[in-house]
């Protein structure tokens, strides 16, 4: 697992604390990049080189300098600490069973990850002849420093991989790494975005190897493919998992299991350690080990034993067939996710795919022969966004049902005075009504606001008396949360009305589709024609078939399809719904439901002429 800190390593001293070493009672460090390198760092960490490097001093006697704030000081950051955590059961058999080959294994997992770092997020800016341009300079500089307990003290063996804020550009200069508040360059910015895909190539890696040593591996049910090592004592897995045990707890109160959630969850729910000596903590780990009836001295027998005695034997295929076999099977998983998609996905879904049987560089290789043969075709001159024949098609055939939808035979009338009481805002106003007023089957309403319900709640209380409203979300737990935001908090008499003795007001898209996919064949059901308004709350994040579908209902049902798109949802999100709405020439209203900031006026008195000012707190 990869886990991020994105702030200044402000005491190097930490990392070298002897109670996060206690296996071997020696720390392991090792200088690792090309970065490194060039300044003539190998071997061993030293805490005095390493304290000079995050104050920006380099071995060659170039200074880094930090960036001027609006006040005139000096801020810089001195380095990022990037921690890769072996799975539980490696961390037993390298620490509790004293096997130092599983050691050896993570670390060169994470020095394979570190490489790719390096190749594809290193950058430095530089003054150009339009302005400040990136320049990819491929050198960066790691402190790799292995530590092998939790907070805990249960065996976790994990790597900071501390990334210094230097590299070298093209030119000879020594330059911080780039950063870029749009998010379209810069190092830290890369590795944030692909935290995901850096993870699955670690956990490539360690599959691959465990493999090798005659192991087999066990997905965990995790969406990223975290696993252990199959036939592991699962109650021996669990007693030496307590810190993760914490952090699960941790994280039940905060309504997501998002890496960004766990990377919170990790930081808030941390402790200091018990201070034990290494001694001691050997037998402790031993006991436990042994009132389960496990024995460390022989378990790694016992668990190749195991594998050998429950391995069936697989379809017999090469190389290339697994290879084939890996690579098609995520395109096919993307096609039906997406209408375009990247590279990286299409790599990141193979890994996931293909976990301990084949490494990313020859995923890569077999990716770059479909491209080749045009099954991948590209959209861009560098190779990095694709779509396949299977897409365009669904692209075309969902484009002609948005132009082909059936119109309304009448709009709702416009009601000025009805909308006025219902919001203040006047972009809702006019969208709402022109909205529900226009003929057009199905339309648009982009929000500013990622969070706000006023726009929903005004086409509901705008609409609720000639139209039956359903609320139709993307996933369960918006669904959910719309549902206990409109049943506690009803703004209205009709939507209080409404919410008793019904969960339900909102539901989930696939599930209505579900529920209404054959509706259409039953008696009496022309009478239920033209007589709904499907609200789609986050339209954008919908997949294409999941659209296609509620369309094709919709159009049946003669209904009227409202699609809310809230435009500071796409900040960081790809969806590929926007833009074929705008391929589509789909009516579209925009409205403003930002909340202005509130601003508190305090007055302030000052020796002036007039004796007072204003101060905007």
């Amino acid at each position: 697992m990869l886990s991020l800190r994105v702030k200044p390593i402000k005491k190097p001293g930490y990392y070298f604390d002897q109670e996060n070493y206690y296996f071997t009672n020696q720390l392991v460090t090792q200088w690792v990049g090309l970065s490194a390198a060039r300044q003539n760092l190998s071997g061993e960490v030293n805490v005095n080189t390493l304290e000079s490097l995050v104050g920006g001093e380099l071995p060659s006697g170039d200074v880094i300098k930090g960036l001027k704030s609006a006040t005139g000081e000096m801020n810089r950051r001195g380095g990022y600490d990037l921690t890769f955590s072996a799975p539980k059961s490696v961390s037993y058999l390298g620490l509790v069973c004293e096997h130092k080959e599983f050691i050896d294994l993570h670390l060169n997992a994470v020095k394979t990850v570190l490489k790719l770092i390096e190749k594809e997020a290193a950058q430095a800016r530089k003054s150009g002849k339009e302005g400040m341009e990136y320049e990819k300079t491929g050198n960066l500089c790691f402190a790799a420093i292995l530590h092998d307990t939790s907070r805990e003290l249960d065996p976790q063996l994990h790597v900071h991989a501390l990334l210094m804020n230097f590299t070298e550009r093209l030119d000879g200069k020594w330059r911080a790494l780039a950063s870029d508040i749009s998010r379209n360059n810069g190092t830290m910015e890369w590795i944030m975005d692909n935290q995901i895909f850096l993870g699955l190539v670690y956990r490539s890696e360690m599959a691959l190897g465990l493999k090798e040593m005659g192991l087999e591996i066990e997905h965990t049910g995790d969406a990223h493919g975290l696993f252990e090592i199959k036939h592991f004592d699962k109650a021996l897995l669990e007693q030496i998992s307590k810190r993760r045990a914490q952090v699960e707890e941790h994280i039940k109160g905060m309504h997501s299991n998002s890496l960004k959630a766990y990377d919170r969850a990790t930081l808030d729910s941390r402790k200091s350690k018990e201070m034990v000596s290494p001694e001691e903590l050997r037998t402790r780990w031993s006991a436990e080990s042994e009132a389960l009836g496990v024995n460390p001295a022989t378990y790694l027998a016992t668990l190749k034993e195991k594998t050998k005695v429950s391995h069936t034997p697989k379809e017999t295929m090469s190389n290339n067939q697994e290879l084939d076999r890996s690579v098609l099977d995520a395109i096919a998983h993307l096609e039906e996710k997406k209408l375009t998609f990247t590279y990286q996905e299409v790599l990141q879904t193979s890994l996931y795919f293909s976990l301990g049987e084949q490494g990313f560089e020859a995923l890569m290789a077999r990716i770059d022969k479909e491209i080749d043969a045009q099954n991948l075709i590209a959209l861009n001159t560098e190779n990095s966004s694709f779509t396949t024949s299977t897409l365009i098609n669904k692209e075309q055939e969902l484009i002609k049902k948005i132009v082909n939808f059936t119109p309304q035979k009448k709009g709702l009338e416009r009601n000025t005075d009805k909308v006025c009481k219902l919001t203040d805002n006047e972009s809702i106003q006019k969208a709402v009504t022109q909205a529900l007023f226009n003929k057009e089957g199905v339309v648009r309403i982009k929000q500013q606001s990622a969070t706000s319900r006023e726009l929903l709640s005004t086409l509901i209380d705008y609409s609720q008396d000639s139209k039956k409203i359903r609320i139709l979300c993307p996933s369960a737990y918006s669904a959910r949360t719309m549902n206990k935001d409109m049943t506690q908090s009803a703004p209205t008499l009709w939507q209080w009305i409404l919410s008793i003795g019904k969960q339900d007001l909102c539901e989930t898209v696939a599930g209505f589709n579900y529920r209404h996919r054959s509706e259409h064949k039953l008696p009496f059901f022309n009478s239920k024609k033209e007589r709904e308004v499907l609200i789609v709350d986050e339209s954008q994040r919908l997949t294409p078939d999941e659209m296609n579908t509620l369309l094709s209902i919709a159009d049946k049902r003669s209904a009227k399809v409202i699609l809310l798109e809230k435009s500071q949802s796409l900040s960081g999100f790809k969806s590929d719904i926007p833009d074929l709405l705008n391929k589509a020439c789909i009516k579209t209203f925009e409205i403003d439901d930002r909340k202005a900031p509130t601003t508190n006026i305090n007055l302030i008195e000052e020796k002036t002429i007039e004796g007072r000012i204003l101060k905007t707190a």
